[in-house]
């Protein structure tokens, strides 16, 4: 594996890997582009286990060569030579922006309903049915005096009322 870089036309710089000094002169970019924003502690990753050999799957933020910056599910497999060397990869990568996009408008979203929550004292819990387990949130569990924030459901029953606990259960 060769590291270089690319410029594209609008000046945005990228650092990429080749397999040989051969794909360099390939029609088509075959290289990996890693914009200034990509984890650099992934792509040291990435680079550690093709260079040993070893597959590596992670989530990753790419440039193209126009300077677009796009993240993608990237699953890496090494080639091998006839002595059972690394001489390559096959890499599949699955466009995951939008995902990603809705995962930070959802984490945006919870963390601005437990900063209201902490504000107006509400409190709120989570029932996970298959686990038969309940998640109380920090003011819940303040509030009720329960002894964590998460117990099986039944323990839970303790916070209602004697007379109401046969109608919750």
């Amino acid at each position: 594996m060769l590291p270089y870089q690319v410029q594209c036309s609008e000046g945005h710089g990228f650092d990429g890997w080749l397999a040989s000094a051969e794909s360099f002169d390939t029609p088509a970019p075959r290289g990996l582009l890693a914009c200034p924003e990509s984890d650099p502690e992934t792509l040291t990753q990435i680079i550690g286990h093709l260079f040993v050999g070893k597959g590596y799957r992670c989530e990753v933020l790419l440039g193209a060569k126009c300077g677009r910056q796009f993240w993608v599910n990237l699953d890496l497999q090494p080639t091998f030579d006839d002595q059972g060397r690394p001489d390559g990869f096959v890499a599949i990568q699955t466009e995951v922006t939008s995902a990603k996009a809705l995962e930070d408008r959802l984490k945006a979203t919870t963390t601005s309903l437990r900063s209201a929550g902490e504000l107006a004292r509400l409190g709120s819990w989570e029932i996970d049915l298959r686990a038969r387990t309940v998640t109380w949130s920090r003011e819940l569990k303040e509030m009720l005096g329960r002894p964590s924030e998460g117990e099986d459901m039944i323990e839970s029953l303790a916070a209602y009322a004697e007379e109401d606990q046969a109608h919750v259960q």
